[in-house]
Protein backbone atom coordinates (compact mmCIF):
# COMPACT_ATOMS: atom_id res chain seq x y z
CA UNK A 1 0.00 0.00 0.00
CA UNK A 2 1.47 3.49 -1.14
CA UNK A 3 1.53 6.30 1.86
CA UNK A 4 1.23 9.65 0.66
CA UNK A 5 3.78 12.42 1.93
CA UNK A 6 0.71 13.87 3.53
CA UNK A 7 -0.49 11.40 5.60
CA UNK A 8 3.60 10.87 7.00
CA UNK A 9 3.52 14.58 7.35
CA UNK A 10 0.47 13.83 9.69
CA UNK A 11 1.92 11.13 11.54
CA UNK A 12 4.86 12.84 12.02
CA UNK A 13 2.91 15.53 13.75
CA UNK A 14 0.50 13.28 15.68
CA UNK A 15 3.79 11.57 17.43
CA UNK A 16 5.16 14.92 18.15
CA UNK A 17 2.28 15.91 20.02
CA UNK A 18 1.94 13.00 21.75
CA UNK A 19 5.80 13.33 23.15
CA UNK A 20 5.06 16.91 24.08
CA UNK A 21 2.17 15.60 26.37
CA UNK A 22 4.26 12.97 27.50
CA UNK A 23 6.60 15.46 28.83
CA UNK A 24 3.81 17.93 29.93
CA UNK A 25 2.81 14.83 32.25
CA UNK A 26 5.73 14.09 33.61
CA UNK A 27 6.31 18.07 34.87
CA UNK A 28 3.21 18.29 35.73
CA UNK A 29 4.30 15.02 38.21
CA UNK A 30 7.41 16.45 39.46
CA UNK A 31 5.85 19.97 39.92
CA UNK A 32 3.10 18.37 41.98
CA UNK A 33 5.10 15.75 43.88
CA UNK A 34 5.59 18.25 47.46
CA UNK A 35 1.86 18.39 47.42
CA UNK A 36 0.78 14.80 46.78
CA UNK A 37 3.37 14.18 49.75
CA UNK A 38 2.32 16.55 52.03
CA UNK A 39 -1.45 15.00 51.20
CA UNK A 40 0.16 11.37 51.88
CA UNK A 41 1.73 12.01 54.56
CA UNK A 42 -1.19 13.95 56.47
CA UNK A 43 -3.31 11.00 55.54
CA UNK A 44 -1.20 9.07 57.18
CA UNK A 45 -1.12 11.10 60.57
CA UNK A 46 -4.74 10.81 60.26
CA UNK A 47 -5.10 7.24 59.69
CA UNK A 48 -2.41 6.80 62.85
CA UNK A 49 -4.28 8.54 65.00
CA UNK A 50 -7.43 7.16 64.55
CA UNK A 51 -6.11 3.77 65.06
CA UNK A 52 -4.57 5.17 68.83
CA UNK A 53 -8.46 6.45 69.40
CA UNK A 54 -6.92 10.02 69.23
CA UNK A 55 -9.60 12.34 67.80
CA UNK A 56 -7.50 15.08 67.09
CA UNK A 57 -7.42 16.73 63.68
CA UNK A 58 -3.99 17.03 62.63
CA UNK A 59 -2.13 20.53 62.22
CA UNK A 60 0.18 21.60 60.40
CA UNK A 61 3.03 22.73 62.90
CA UNK A 62 6.87 22.95 64.01
CA UNK A 63 9.44 22.51 66.68
CA UNK A 64 12.85 24.26 66.96
CA UNK A 65 15.09 23.13 69.41
CA UNK A 66 18.80 25.05 69.53
CA UNK A 67 22.08 23.73 71.32
CA UNK A 68 25.39 25.98 71.89
CA UNK A 69 28.15 24.81 70.08
CA UNK A 70 30.95 24.17 72.02
CA UNK A 71 34.87 24.24 70.60
CA UNK A 72 35.64 20.46 70.77
CA UNK A 73 32.85 18.73 71.38
CA UNK A 74 31.81 16.92 68.51
CA UNK A 75 28.46 15.05 70.41
CA UNK A 76 24.71 17.17 71.27
CA UNK A 77 22.11 15.91 72.65
CA UNK A 78 18.67 17.81 71.60
CA UNK A 79 15.53 17.86 74.28
CA UNK A 80 12.08 17.80 72.25
CA UNK A 81 10.12 18.28 75.41
CA UNK A 82 8.85 21.85 77.24
CA UNK A 83 11.34 22.03 79.68
CA UNK A 84 12.86 25.41 81.78
CA UNK A 85 15.46 27.90 80.57
CA UNK A 86 14.09 27.57 77.00
CA UNK A 87 14.77 31.00 75.14
CA UNK A 88 12.13 32.72 72.71
CA UNK A 89 13.14 31.06 69.21
CA UNK A 90 12.60 27.63 70.88
CA UNK A 91 9.51 25.38 70.30
CA UNK A 92 9.33 22.04 72.25
CA UNK A 93 6.43 19.29 72.67
CA UNK A 94 4.13 19.62 75.15
CA UNK A 95 4.22 16.35 77.59
CA UNK A 96 0.06 15.83 75.92
CA UNK A 97 1.11 16.30 72.17
CA UNK A 98 1.69 14.41 69.85
CA UNK A 99 4.66 15.87 66.92
CA UNK A 100 4.19 13.87 63.64
CA UNK A 101 7.48 14.99 61.68
CA UNK A 102 7.31 14.13 58.12
CA UNK A 103 10.91 16.45 57.54
CA UNK A 104 13.59 17.31 59.40
CA UNK A 105 15.71 20.84 58.85
CA UNK A 106 19.15 21.32 60.59
CA UNK A 107 20.50 25.05 60.45
CA UNK A 108 23.46 26.68 61.98
CA UNK A 109 22.80 30.29 63.41
CA UNK A 110 25.10 33.17 64.96
CA UNK A 111 22.77 34.14 67.21
CA UNK A 112 22.42 37.76 69.08
CA UNK A 113 22.20 37.33 73.09
CA UNK A 114 20.26 40.54 73.83
CA UNK A 115 18.39 40.38 70.11
CA UNK A 116 17.44 36.76 70.00
CA UNK A 117 15.03 36.31 66.50
CA UNK A 118 16.98 38.20 64.47
CA UNK A 119 18.97 35.86 63.36
CA UNK A 120 19.34 33.97 59.68
CA UNK A 121 18.92 30.08 59.77
CA UNK A 122 21.85 29.12 57.71
CA UNK A 123 22.34 25.86 55.39
CA UNK A 124 26.01 26.06 55.37
CA UNK A 125 28.60 27.58 57.05
CA UNK A 126 28.28 30.79 55.50
CA UNK A 127 31.70 32.69 55.43
CA UNK A 128 29.70 36.77 55.24
CA UNK A 129 28.32 35.70 58.75
CA UNK A 130 30.72 33.06 60.52
CA UNK A 131 33.70 35.13 59.88
CA UNK A 132 37.70 35.07 60.18
CA UNK A 133 37.47 38.34 62.38
CA UNK A 134 34.83 36.38 64.82
CA UNK A 135 37.38 33.80 65.52
CA UNK A 136 36.14 31.19 63.52
CA UNK A 137 37.28 28.52 60.92
CA UNK A 138 35.15 28.01 58.35
CA UNK A 139 36.76 24.54 57.39
CA UNK A 140 36.10 23.34 61.89
CA UNK A 141 32.52 24.14 60.96
CA UNK A 142 32.13 21.30 58.09
CA UNK A 143 33.09 18.72 60.51
CA UNK A 144 29.06 19.20 61.34
CA UNK A 145 28.46 17.77 57.99
CA UNK A 146 30.57 14.97 58.22
CA UNK A 147 28.70 13.26 61.68
CA UNK A 148 25.07 11.52 61.49
CA UNK A 149 21.80 12.21 63.23
CA UNK A 150 20.73 8.80 65.71
CA UNK A 151 16.78 9.06 66.79
CA UNK A 152 15.43 6.57 69.06
CA UNK A 153 11.49 6.54 70.19
CA UNK A 154 10.49 4.78 73.54
CA UNK A 155 12.38 1.20 72.47
CA UNK A 156 12.76 1.35 69.10
CA UNK A 157 15.59 2.98 67.35
CA UNK A 158 13.91 4.84 63.90
CA UNK A 159 17.03 6.09 62.45
CA UNK A 160 20.88 4.50 63.01
CA UNK A 161 22.30 7.19 61.38
CA UNK A 162 21.04 9.75 58.84
CA UNK A 163 23.94 11.55 57.51
CA UNK A 164 24.66 15.05 58.12
CA UNK A 165 25.19 15.88 54.72
CA UNK A 166 21.61 15.96 54.10
CA UNK A 167 21.41 19.06 55.76
CA UNK A 168 23.82 21.19 53.70
CA UNK A 169 22.48 23.11 51.26
CA UNK A 170 24.71 25.95 49.54
CA UNK A 171 22.14 28.36 47.12
CA UNK A 172 23.00 29.05 44.16
CA UNK A 173 22.52 32.58 45.29
CA UNK A 174 24.57 33.19 48.21
CA UNK A 175 24.98 36.29 51.07
CA UNK A 176 27.28 38.53 49.59
CA UNK A 177 26.61 41.76 51.31
CA UNK A 178 25.21 42.72 55.14
CA UNK A 179 21.45 42.89 53.17
CA UNK A 180 21.74 40.49 50.80
CA UNK A 181 20.84 37.18 51.99
CA UNK A 182 21.12 33.92 50.68
CA UNK A 183 18.93 31.83 48.53
CA UNK A 184 16.31 29.81 50.91
CA UNK A 185 13.45 27.64 50.32
CA UNK A 186 11.99 25.16 53.02
CA UNK A 187 11.71 22.56 50.27
CA UNK A 188 15.15 22.55 49.04
CA UNK A 189 16.94 22.33 52.24
CA UNK A 190 14.39 19.90 54.96
CA UNK A 191 15.00 16.03 54.37
CA UNK A 192 11.97 14.24 53.60
CA UNK A 193 12.10 11.04 55.26
CA UNK A 194 9.52 9.48 53.23
CA UNK A 195 7.74 7.84 56.25
CA UNK A 196 5.99 9.66 59.98
CA UNK A 197 8.38 9.68 62.93
CA UNK A 198 5.49 10.09 65.90
CA UNK A 199 7.27 12.20 68.99
CA UNK A 200 4.67 11.51 72.35
CA UNK A 201 4.96 14.17 74.58
CA UNK A 202 4.41 11.80 77.61
CA UNK A 203 7.53 8.96 76.06
CA UNK A 204 11.16 8.79 75.67
CA UNK A 205 12.56 10.60 72.85
CA UNK A 206 16.02 10.47 72.13
CA UNK A 207 17.68 12.16 69.38
CA UNK A 208 21.46 12.73 69.41
CA UNK A 209 23.94 14.50 66.64
CA UNK A 210 27.62 13.41 66.14
CA UNK A 211 30.48 14.15 64.10
CA UNK A 212 34.37 13.89 64.60
CA UNK A 213 36.43 16.75 66.31
CA UNK A 214 40.18 17.27 67.15
CA UNK A 215 42.47 18.94 69.20
CA UNK A 216 42.08 22.45 68.50
CA UNK A 217 38.56 22.58 66.43
CA UNK A 218 36.81 25.74 66.74
CA UNK A 219 32.94 25.85 66.47
CA UNK A 220 32.13 28.31 69.04
CA UNK A 221 32.36 32.51 68.04
CA UNK A 222 34.59 34.48 69.63
CA UNK A 223 32.51 37.49 69.20
CA UNK A 224 31.13 39.58 72.41
CA UNK A 225 27.58 38.98 72.39
CA UNK A 226 26.98 36.48 70.08
CA UNK A 227 26.61 32.76 70.15
CA UNK A 228 26.73 29.91 67.35
CA UNK A 229 23.51 27.71 67.88
CA UNK A 230 23.14 24.09 65.92
CA UNK A 231 19.58 24.34 65.43
CA UNK A 232 16.85 21.44 64.83
CA UNK A 233 13.55 21.83 63.28
CA UNK A 234 11.14 19.07 62.61
CA UNK A 235 8.70 20.17 60.31
CA UNK A 236 5.19 18.27 60.33
CA UNK A 237 1.64 18.02 62.14
CA UNK A 238 0.78 18.91 65.48
CA UNK A 239 -1.97 16.49 67.55
CA UNK A 240 -2.85 19.00 70.34
CA UNK A 241 -3.72 17.12 73.67
CA UNK A 242 -3.72 13.78 72.03
CA UNK A 243 -3.15 12.05 75.29
CA UNK A 244 -6.62 13.24 76.45
CA UNK A 245 -8.50 12.15 73.31
CA UNK A 246 -6.84 9.01 73.33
Amino acid sequence: MKISKIAVLFAMVAIAAIACFVDFGAAMSIAWAPVAYERNMFKAVKDWAAKQGINVTPEPSFLRIEKTLVNGQGTYDFNLKVESGMIATERKLDRNDVFCATHLGVYLAKQNTTEIGKEVLQTYPNSQVFTSASAYDLTDLQAIYNGYMWIKTEQTVNAEAIPMLKFLHIPETQKSAAGNYSQFKTEEHAFYMGNVLFFKGWSSIEIKIQFPTWSGITLQTGESGYSTKLVLVPYGYLLKSAIKSA
